[in-house]
């Protein structure tokens, strides 16, 4: 039966990078991989589950494969001996070393050996050494999965803690939503970056909308706008501005045009492909501008087409916070940076 059983995180690495691992050696890396699951509980609100690591000799003895429920989600290559050195920009100078790709991000790289550390500091290199590189990677591979990892006996555990400091919330949305539909609700906004950490607001949402309809795309349309607050403080810039693109009149209407029934019921979109490709391609074309200028690339739509355009655009542009003028709270400063025409 043990055969069977597929984990929820594990990660296999080559023998030579046991010792990063390896206690008894001097390896941290358990030490970290406890902080990170501490991390993402805060960050986001899920706990994640043990992460199994085994050694995999017909891999390379430097390279290791991260996997959620058997499937892989990410590999890399580690040379414990020395520091992965990442050129953010603007460094001119050449540096001594291996070159590679950093494994969570894919940005260009070089493992130097550790006497080049200071100098490559100096030069304005960000450098770090072998484990940070593993710690960093385990982590943008949960964020990325965290819904997968949110099972449905998780979140009996998480009704269950809700339920002892508000019973009566919970009383009244198990009434309406099987455990099923709350689950899917919870890994809609996990996949969009949206901490569920205040369960008992999302659930008084959810225990609201419950009753007029069952539909996961309305009901998550609704938690979400109960989390306005969290919403706009995570988009938001250090000046407490949320500078945002927006999408045009236009397309909004061809959207609206093409979408048969809608969140409530159930809803298709029969929308010329050749014009979601041209939308597709203008709004990656905006959150590029937005990355250039060091802004966190969000868009800024009507409600009525929230959850359809962030659905058309997911497979193409990553790391885009699609966000409702029903999620801004009230007060928020918007600044906007042109329009996706």
């Amino acid at each position: 039966m043990k055969l069977l059983t597929v984990e929820p995180m594990e990660a296999e690495i080559g023998y030579a990078i046991i010792p990063l691992i390896d206690p008894a050696q001097g390896g941290d890396m358990l030490d970290r991989i406890g902080t990170i699951r501490k991390q993402m509980a805060v960050e986001m609100g899920i706990v994640v589950p043990p992460i199994r690591i085994r050694d995999n000799i017909q891999i390379k003895p430097t390279e290791y494969i991260l996997r959620v429920k058997g499937a892989e989600a990410g590999r890399g290559e580690l040379l414990p001996d020395h520091y992965l050195a990442m050129n953010t920009g603007g460094v001119e100078e050449d540096l001594i070393g291996v070159p590679t790709k950093e494994p969570a991000f894919g940005l260009p790289a070089l493992w130097i050996a550790p006497d080049l550390r200071d100098k490559a500091e100096a030069m304005g290199y960000t450098v770090v050494d072998a484990p940070s590189v593993l710690a960093t990677h385990l982590s943008e591979v949960i964020r990325k999965n965290g819904a997968e990892l949110l099972t449905r006996q998780e979140v009996q555990k998480l009704t269950d803690m809700v339920k002892e400091s508000a019973p009566a919330v919970v009383e009244e949305l198990l009434g309406s939503l099987s455990l099923g539909e709350i689950q899917k609700v919870l890994q809609n906004l996990i996949r969009e970056q949206v901490p569920i950490r205040d369960l008992v607001t999302i659930f008084e949402a959810l225990a609201d909308y419950g009753k007029m309809s069952r539909s996961v795309d309305f009901l998550t349309e609704r938690a979400r706008e109960s989390l306005s607050r969290l919403i706009s403080l995570k988009i938001q810039g250090p000046d407490g501005v949320i500078t945002a693109a927006t999408l045009s009149p236009n397309w909004e209407q061809k959207i609206m045009a093409g979408v048969d029934g809608d969140l409530t019921r159930g809803w298709q979109l029969n929308m010329d492909p050749r014009e979601v490709q041209k939308m597709i391609a203008a709004i990656s074309r905006a959150v590029d501008d937005m990355v250039v200028k060091n802004l966190p690339p969000v868009l800024l739509v009507h409600p009525d087409v929230r959850l359809i355009v962030r659905r058309l655009i997911e497979g193409s542009i990553a790391n885009i916070f699609v966000v409702s003028y029903n999620e801004i709270v009230h007060g928020v400063q918007i600044k906007t940076v042109g329009m996706v025409e």
